[in-house]
């Protein structure tokens, strides 16, 4: 096989294994929005399945990434072994309860401190995990950032992001077991929308924020491109 051959494959295996890396199997629990999430999904790469308001099984779980649920939803043993064996969990408003039980700490709902179109203030923890990419330091939603829970006690979470209005937690994160949960504690689902929000960056960041090459594979893939430049120069002076 020629020099130049070998380079371009060693540039096309760098695209293929960088930018597919990424995509997660999604499992989308609940029955508010959950087929407008699942479909958005599917859109973006990630392989999403709507489970609906159906029990959460230890056996529908053994090929999925993460596990978004919404407040029709509650949590069970099952998806705690599934967060603790190396899971991720992402909730919405008033299934951020479990999520929150799990880290040892506590929320409520809370109906009378609502403001619609609040704005989500991300905390310097927050946005070292990458939840600001794409949206930056802040965001609002309309109806989408309207209600929220109150967080009564953190347990060992951490706040990842305030509400404008009133600087308090309403995104929590915490490791549990070798798994992850982001607590979101507000109505992110409200009327899920088809066009392009920031909710849905939001989304994303939280099912995988590396959004770009990994370092390594995108150095592979300069060398092999600079490589390649350099082979055509010295073929064509000779």
């Amino acid at each position: 096989m020629k020099l130049q051959s070998i380079l371009k494959w060693i540039v096309v295996v760098t695209l293929s294994t960088t930018f597919d890396a990424n995509a997660a199997n999604i499992a989308v629990y609940g029955g508010y929005y959950a087929t407008d999430i699942t479909n958005w999904l599917n859109t973006t790469g990630n392989a999403a399945s709507n489970r609906g308001e159906a029990e959460i099984t230890g056996t529908d779980l053994l090929d999925v990434d993460v596990v978004i649920m919404d407040r029709t939803i509650s949590g069970n043993i099952a998806l705690a072994d599934f967060i603790y064996a190396g899971g991720k969990l992402i909730t919405e408003w008033s299934s951020s309860q479990y999520g929150m039980n799990l880290l040892g700490g506590h929320a409520s709902d809370n109906y009378d401190g609502y403001i619609t179109n609040d704005s989500i203030n991300f905390s310097a923890s927050g946005l070292a995990l990458g939840l600001g990419q794409l949206i930056g330091a802040s965001y609002r939603d309309g109806d989408r950032t309207e209600f929220f829970q109150d967080f009564d006690a953190l347990g060992s979470g951490s706040i990842l992001a305030t509400r404008g209005s009133s600087g308090a937690p309403v995104i929590v994160g915490g490791s549990y077991g070798a798994g992850y949960i982001f607590v979101n504690g507000f109505d992110w689902s409200d009327a899920f929308p088809n066009a392009s929000s920031q909710t849905h960056q939001l989304l994303l960041n939280q099912i995988d924020p590396s959004q770009v090459p990994v370092p390594a594979a995108l150095w592979l893939f300069g060398s092999a491109l600079a490589a390649v430049s350099r082979f055509g120069r010295i073929k064509r002076s000779r």
